[in-house]
Order: structure tokens, then sequence, then C-alpha cells
């Protein structure tokens, strides 16, 4: 039996990069490096990502990262497997999804674009997503997989690092976090600074996406699915009022269809709605 075509994907964020694999038997992620020094990163840290003895058939990447960042990893890749490698960009329209940056649609993130690809692939209903990584983003396609637009904000740690650049005397206030308690008739307001900052900054966030929906919901008046995603998903998912979807691999979801098209492979299986 002939070997079954298998396609290396690479979702490489402002602070992480993820691996997956994709085959006809469909989506499985490799793992994650958590954090990157640009200067520091090796073509082994990558390759740990790939965790197979042959060469894949093509490598996908999607990024954020720098361009010079995204010349050392495709060098690196080339020269380990001499592949084709598919960059992603957004299009005005492409993979079933109208963008709604009509004047400059390739501005729109490579991630974004990945995860309305997903949206309108697996869901094919209207959906807001959430990705909650060095940016919040709010994302929200209808059930014709036409972009509606969507919003960019600093993510927690970014807001924790703007604040202290620019407040010299809240440096000698922090500690290590502590859990605030939050549960009925306990005080819920912090009374030191460290707390003040973690929880102000985690409001700020639920209040955005709180926001966000709350106006969705007046385009969607049917409802709508919310998917949220990201490595700060979880401090913020319990927090949010609705049901949310957490998907820890949703990119790699967006960019496993766009590698069937590129790749001439079949499309992945559509999940039952849990």
């Amino acid at each position: 039996m002939a070997r079954q075509p298998v396609i290396f994907l690479l979702d490489i964020g402002n602070s992480r990069i993820k691996g997956g694999l994709y085959s006809p038997e469909g989506l499985v992620s490799t793992g994650l490096i958590p954090s990157y020094d640009a200067k520091e990163l090796t073509s082994i840290d990558i390759l740990k990502l790939w965790r197979s003895s042959e060469a894949p058939d093509g490598i996908l990447l999607s990024s954020v990262a720098s361009p010079s960042l995204m010349d050392i990893i495709e060098t690196r890749l080339f020269s380990a497997w001499k592949c084709r490698i598919h960059h992603v960009h957004a299009d005005g329209m492409a993979y079933g999804v109208s963008n709604a940056y009509e004047v400059h649609p390739e501005r729109l993130g490579a991630d974004r674009w990945a995860s309305l690809i997903a949206a309108h692939h697996y869901i094919g209903k209207p959906v807001c997503i959430v990705d909650c990584g060095t940016t919040i983003t709010f994302d929200a396609i209808d059930a014709r997989g036409r972009h509606m637009g969507g919003m960019i904000v600093p993510g927690l740690c970014m807001m924790k690092q703007a604040l202290l650049k620019k407040t010299g005397r809240l440096h000698g206030a922090i500690q290590s976090s502590m859990p605030i308690k939050t549960s009925s008739g306990e005080k819920w307001l912090p009374a030191n600074t460290n707390q003040a900052i973690e929880w102000g900054i985690l409001h700020s966030a639920i209040g955005f996406v709180n926001h966000a929906v709350m106006r969705l919901e007046h385009q969607c008046p049917h409802g709508f699915v919310r998917i949220l995603t990201g490595g700060d998903a979880p401090k913020i998912v319990t927090s949010l009022p609705g049901t949310w979807r957490v998907e820890n691999d949703w990119v790699l979801k967006g960019l496993s269809v766009i590698a069937a098209h590129e790749f001439g492979m079949a499309l992945p299986e559509i999940e039952p709605s849990p």
C-alpha cells in the first residue's frame, strides 16, 4: 500500500510555536514551543515538533512573526527536508471565506484567517472566535462564510508589561501571584497592589469580550457559536457568560483545511457538534 501523504503544519505566533501534522487520517497536534527567542531558535527545536522519522510531503506555515524570523525558519526547514513550503496569507476570498478587509485583505493576520476558515468548515454557522494570546482578538463570521470584521487589544501579559513600564513605583509592589477568592459573600475587590493589577487586567479582558459579544448578539439574534482559543483562554473562560467551546488547536484546524486544498488532499471530516 502506498504511503499516505503527510503535511507538517506550523502556527508561529508572537510568543510560541505550535506544530501539527495533517494526513488522510486527520489532524494530530504534535506539541508546542511555549516561548522562544528568535536568535536562539534552532532547527532542532522546530524539528522536535515533527516527531516522525520520515520527511513530510509538504509544509504549511502560518506566521505573525517578523519576516527575519520566518527567513530563519524557512531556511532551516528546507535544508532539513527540501520539500514544498506553502505560506498562509489572507486573501479577499478563499476556501469559502470572504475577508472583511476589502482594501488590503492580506493585512489580516494569518492566524485569524485560519481561524475563520476553521469556523466556516467545521461549524458552518455564525461564529465568534476569541483568541487569547499575546494579543486578544475577536472575529465574527456568518453562516455564509462572510467575515464580519474583528478587533484587537493587548493580551494579559502585554497589558501588565505596559502598565509596569509606564508606572515606576508599581514594580516594588509586585509579588508572586495569589489566587483571589470570588465566591459568594467574600470580598472580591483586591486589597493589595499585586492582586489589584492582576484582577484589573483580567477584568479588562473579560469586559472587552463581553461587550463585543453583546454587540454581536444584536447582529445575530438567532445565536452564534462561541469559540475560545489561545494560551490564556483557561484564565478567562470561567468568567464569561454563555456557553463557550475552548479549542486548543483552532488555528491548526484551519491550517488543516488549507493544507487539504493546497496539497490536493481530502478535506478534514466535520466533527459532530458537542
